[in-house]
């Protein structure tokens, strides 16, 4: 019988004789890590840049969501398997072929079986996850439930395979070596401002983005090309580092930059850990006015305005202004609507599309 590619066998025992039962606090965190797991792989798959911080766009929550099928209670053991039923297209040619929850699941075994058998398991998970925050991620994960000489508990997991993967006590160590690299680098790309340039020993410039301002190193040879961006909107793409509250980006190939002329929001996020990713990014012009000192961002299909001294404020009041549209005229009985506002709600719910 063919194995179901979207389940994962879980376990739990106690390693008393005299107790069979399993704490709920224990299943929690187990079941925890793992949901963790999956998300943080399917945000990397989305094609979404690190975050630092906050939390996932409901777009990975919903392809990554876990459930529970079924439950035994000999200790405890349970199948899990992708809430999301989507399916993936039928052309096994494609190297990536599978939805975004089927390849997250395949690529969170490969991160335990590493963490269960490889010596350098930083480096071989590197291999499979290239960016070393997202590694870092996964590892404090798997060492937060890994149990050691003297737990309580035995845990192992089956990934459609004849021999599930135990959790050995005695790799614990090597995990907790692993977690003592501290991310340094990942890849990236930024879009902003180029508001200040340093011709001097440090080479440096800076980009006043969305995110807030970023430090870009480059090398001496593409100092000319920096000089002849500055006060453009640039995007560019490298190295990311960050050190304390400053994020660093390393440019070293002239074809890294690219002039743009224009911003784009690809998701807003609702607070209270509600991320909508957009199905179709929205455009916005953005200019910048030398006698105001401050960036006007707009965008004529939603009739967005924004007026900022730098773009992550800017972007703020673009982001509050699409939330208020949507209070305004999704969630709003359309028997209250007329023609016009239909016609915008409409457009609204394209946009939105996930969530409908």
């Amino acid at each position: 019988m063919k194995k179901n590619i979207r389940e994962i066998e879980v376990f739990i025992t106690s390693n008393k004789e005299s107790q069979s039962a399993v704490s709920i606090s224990v299943i929690s965190d187990y079941l925890h890590m793992l949901q963790s797991l999956m998300y943080i792989t399917g945000d990397f798959l989305e094609g979404n840049n690190y975050r630092t911080g906050g939390n996932f766009p409901n777009s990975v929550k919903k392809r990554c969501d876990l459930v529970v099928k079924d439950l035994k209670f000999s200790s405890f053991g349970a199948t899990i398997t992708l809430s999301d039923s989507q399916t993936p297209l039928p052309f096994p040619e494609f190297p990536e072929q599978g939805t975004i929850g089927e390849r997250a699941l395949k690529m969170t075994k490969d991160i335990i079986e590493i963490s269960a058998d490889k010596d350098d398991i930083y480096s071989d998970i590197f291999e499979t996850l290239p960016d070393e925050f997202r590694v870092h991620r996964c590892l404090k994960e798997l060492e937060s439930i890994w149990p050691d000489e003297k737990s309580e508990y035995s845990f192992n997991i089956g990934f459609n395979s004849k021999r599930p993967i135990d959790f050995d006590p005695k790799r614990k160590s090597i995990l907790q070596n692993a977690i003592k690299k501290a991310p340094e680098k990942y890849k990236g790309i930024i879009t902003g401002r180029l508001i200040e340039f340093r011709a001097d020993r440090k080479r440096q410039c800076i980009i006043d983005t969305p995110d807030g301002e970023v430090i870009c190193k480059f090398e001496a040879e593409l100092q000319n090309t920096i000089f002849q961006n500055l006060t453009k909107l640039v995007t560019m793409s490298g190295m990311m580092e960050k050190k304390k509250s400053s994020v660093f980006l390393e440019f070293n190939d002239k074809s890294a930059l690219k002039v743009v002329d224009s911003l784009t929001l690809s998701e807003v996020d609702f607070g209270e850990g509600d991320i909508k990713k957009l199905a179709c990014p929205i455009t916005l012009h953005t200019d910048y006015e030398d006698e105001s000192d401050s960036y006007i961002i707009s965008n004529d299909d939603f009739k967005l305005l924004a007026v900022a001294n730098n773009l992550k404020s800017g972007m703020a009041l673009i982001s509050e202004e699409l939330k208020i549209l949507f209070e305004e005229y999704v969630e709003e009985d359309i028997s209250n609507l007329t023609g016009g506002a239909i016609l915008l709600r409409e457009k609204l719910q394209n946009i939105f599309v996930e969530d409908f």
